[in-house]
């Protein structure tokens, strides 16, 4: 039986990384007076709400800081190892220096965290889920997170590169707008495929889409490209769900007879 201490500073590099995340998010939720906005305005633009998953993520992440100390939550966090706390430290200097205005920098750090994030989706997938705190905690936090910073891996490129919202969207920023969200929406049906924790990305991706088309009205292009490929993406989340029922009700079928038996 493992003991709680095991990997204890790990466990106590992700606790304080959680916390440098948590404040970064604070810190730019009170400087631009609780809308959450970094200044500039572009055609790849979410609406502010769209931020709201950011303290569902925080939730989830605060569920993994518990779930560690038990005997499968430490197996699950020696096997990843450093990780969470590089996606925690990343996304949180991305928060900084996007709420800064360097959206260069901020394109970087949010490329690091994406980076870092797709690493620990990899070193997930090579071992299996330990129940439902595992798949909750850990499998949909990590999905949902990954799927999410894929969204603002494309704003940020957008801030960084792109033209500003007040500006005529030109052919070329169209097709760019296009090129963003079919990337997006081609990550979610991947996702969809993949275990069941994956339903998070595919989420996460759905909902940042379908705030894009709600909020970017001066371009009739733009706007209902977002609805089409938020649809689309929907679609995926409905696929995950499907599977993950069906998968419910094989494992029921499998467990009926050896409860029978006992």
């Amino acid at each position: 039986m493992g003991n709680w201490k095991d990997g204890i500073f790990l466990k106590i590099a992700n606790v304080l990384a959680y916390f440098v995340l948590l404040g970064s998010n604070v810190y730019i939720y009170t400087k631009s007076d609780g809308d959450y906005r970094s200044g500039k305005e572009t055609y790849f633009t979410p609406a502010p709400y769209a931020f709201g998953i950011w303290p569902v993520i925080h939730l989830l992440w605060l569920g993994l800081l518990v779930y560690q100390f038990t005997e499968n939550g430490t197996k699950t966090i020696v096997e990843v190892g450093w990780k969470f706390p590089a996606v925690a430290i990343s996304s949180a200097v991305y928060i900084y220096v996007w709420a800064k205005g360097n959206y260069t920098l901020a394109f970087m750090f949010i490329y690091t965290a994406s980076d870092w994030a797709v690493k620990l989706r990899k070193a997930l997938n090579e071992h299996p889920s330990k129940g439902f705190h595992d798949g909750l905690w850990v499998r949909f936090l990590v999905s949902l997170f990954s799927g999410w910073v894929s969204i603002l891996f494309v704003v940020v490129l957008f801030e960084a590169f792109g033209v500003a919202s007040s500006e005529p969207a030109g052919t070329a920023t169209k097709g760019f707008v296009i090129l963003g969200m079919i990337s997006l929406v081609c990550t979610a049906p991947a996702d969809a495929f993949q275990e069941p924790g994956a339903l998070g990305g595919s989420i996460a991706i759905a909902w940042g889409l379908f705030t894009i088309f709600e909020h970017q009205r001066s371009d009739a292009i733009v706007h209902w490209s977002a609805l089409l490929f938020a649809t689309v993406s929907l679609l995926s989340v409905l696929v995950n769900v499907a599977r993950f029922g069906k998968r419910r009700g094989m494992l029921d079928d499998e467990e009926r007879p050896l409860i029978a038996g006992n």
